[in-house]
């Protein structure tokens, strides 16, 4: 029901500013917030963001990790 409602405001969106990124611009500055589906995909993005950068940060511990051990094996 809620994904029937969401495409009901999205239709209603396109049909009040227009499609695409002018349509965007329009609704932006009447209604100072962005189209249900640009949001939408600005949530997906950043999740996606998110899930990469948390994947950066422990490959870069891992490796830390494994240096240090590395280094240790060395001196003893």
């Amino acid at each position: 029901m809620a994904e029937r409602w969401r495409a009901r405001v999205m239709e209603a969106e396109r049909a009040e500013y227009g499609a695409g990124f002018l349509g965007a611009v329009f609704q932006l500055m009447a209604e100072k917030r962005l189209p249900t589906q640009t949001s939408r995909q600005i949530v997906r993005v950043g999740k996606g963001a998110a899930l990469v950068a948390a994947t950066t940060v422990a490959l870069m511990t891992l490796i830390a990790v494994l240096l240090f051990v590395a280094l240790l094996v060395l001196i003893f």
